[in-house]
Formats: C-alpha cells, structure tokens, sequence
C-alpha cells in the first residue's frame, strides 16, 4: 500500500442500516483476546507458563450516537436482538482502492443506552460479540 494514501472516517452500518455517529467516538477491540502469563519453577529454574484468556475473546464497539425519534427506535430493536446483530466499519480510500472493511457478527448492545435529552442529545452505545473478520 502507498505511504500517500489516506482513508476517511469510519461509516457504521448496524444490521445494514448506516448510523450517523459523532466524529472521533468509535472505538473497537477486535476481541483478539488476553493472554496471561504467570511465573513458576521447574526445578531450580524459573520459568513463565502463558496462557489464552478465552473469556476475554469477544470484540467490543462503543461509539455515541445523536439522539433522534428514529434512533429510539432503532436502538429498541438492537437491545431485544440479542446476539444476531452485524456491526460493519468501512473506511473508504484516497488511491480509489476497495474499502477496508471490518465485521462484527453475533453482537448484542450489551449497556443500558442513556440518552441525553437535549437539542443535540447523544448516547452511547456498546456492543460486545464475535470477533472481528477483517475483509
């Protein structure tokens, strides 16, 4: 990939529906998991054992959203959905190249959704589910 090529901000789609979200609020873990290290000795000698965190496995999107009729309603849905959501990020590129794409499959919005009420209301949403397919 060239040095000069820039990508635009994410678009958020949540079972295909792309929502608006506040600039600079995504934030996602892939859910590539912990992996724990502990000390132990074999003989004289010590040593470390590593291990994978399989419970710690699991992607995480939050990101805040503005808060509108629709929105409402769309988040009810999301909330009773519970593990058949998809999230998908896609950034676009400057070099006209295919979209960087990432996938959330078997999400839930797993946080009470406050929302703000106010003229430019947000809320903040959480969802937590499959790892991330990277496409």
């Amino acid at each position: 990939m060239s040095e000069n090529v820039t990508f635009s901000n994410m678009s958020v789609n949540v079972n295909g529906e792309k929502i608006q979200v506040l600039t600079s609020t995504l934030e996602y873990n892939a859910g590539e998991g912990a992996i724990k290290t502990r000390a132990v000795t074999v003989g004289n000698k010590l040593t470390t054992v590593h291990s994978y965190d399989v419970e710690s496995a699991m992607s995480k999107i939050t990101v805040e959203i503005p808060v509108t009729p629709v929105i409402d309603r769309l988040i009810n849905g999301w909330k009773t959905n519970i593990g058949r959501n998809t999230v998908v990020l896609s950034q676009l590129r400057s070099d006209g190249g295919p979209p960087d794409v990432r996938t959330f499959t078997g999400m839930s919005a797993t946080e009470v959704i406050d929302r703000k009420a106010s003229p430019d209301g947000t809320a903040t949403l959480c969802f937590e589910g499959d790892q991330m397919i990277l496409s």
